[in-house]
């Protein structure tokens, strides 16, 4: 469907972006922030090729009309909007969490200081699974408020999440349980407290449920080898 064909090419992009950030920082000799600025203007041209290629299905998403919605239809998105609009807010506060400032952000932000990514000496945290780590490497060297950009990173993946749940029960069920589905992901307390604050607690849960949305394309197509392939990738990342 057009909701996983989204999420799936953004699962991937960002997993080969961080992978060719953490490469070239790591492998390749020389300073990393003119490798960061080279990868800035290569994401530049490649978002502006995929928006001039793509641009009228993506016009075409906007052109979209909503059928009427039950009692309880409209509550159970009153109350997704309610959450979602609560952890948007909570984007434009402070990273106040202990892990994300000693870890999440304090590792990348150690690397710009050193100019290269390396090992820490004496420290287990640089061996640790990088993706997201690398995504916010860029972020604080890029953007002049690089916290907000961060919270609104993971509140992109809640809202991929949300959308691959409904879309993913609409298809198995109906659309009454499918926003019932959507409620119950935007009403969860640990949801609404992790889709900001540089965690990588929902990242987790959006790779794996893609891997999980994949291996489930795969099983439905005859355990075709491209779905299971793009689901242990998935899984990886």
């Amino acid at each position: 469907t057009p909701v996983w064909r989204v999420i799936f090419h953004g699962a991937i992009g960002s997993g080969f972006f961080s992978f060719i950030l953490f490469i070239g920082g790591w492998a390749l000799p020389g300073p990393l922030k003119p490798k960061l600025a080279i990868l800035l203007g290569l994401l530049c041209l490649a978002f502006i090729y995929g928006f001039a290629s793509q641009w009228e299905k993506i016009l075409a998403i906007f052109k979209f009309s909503i059928p009427p919605l039950s009692k309880l239809e409209f509550f159970c998105l009153l109350f997704s909007f309610t959450g979602f609009l609560l952890s948007f807010v909570g984007c434009f506060s402070p990273i106040t969490y202990y892990d994300s400032l000693v870890y999440h952000l304090g590792l990348p932000s150690y690397y710009l200081t050193q100019n290269t990514i390396s090992a820490v000496p004496f420290n287990l945290y640089s061996f640790f699974p990088a993706h997201m780590d690398m995504l916010f490497l860029f972020i604080l060297d890029v953007f002049p408020a690089p916290e907000y950009v961060i919270n609104l990173l993971c509140l992109s993946l809640s809202v991929g999440i949300g959308l691959g749940i409904y879309d993913w029960v609409l298809e198995l069920e109906d659309r009454k349980t499918a926003f019932l589905a959507l409620f119950l992901w935007w009403t969860m307390p640990a949801v609404l407290f992790l889709s900001f604050g540089a965690y990588v607690d929902i990242a987790l849960a959006f790779f794996i449920f893609s891997s999980i949305k994949a291996f489930h394309l795969s099983q439905s197509n005859s355990w075709g080898g491209e779905w299971l392939a793009l689901s242990g990738l998935l899984a990886g990342i």
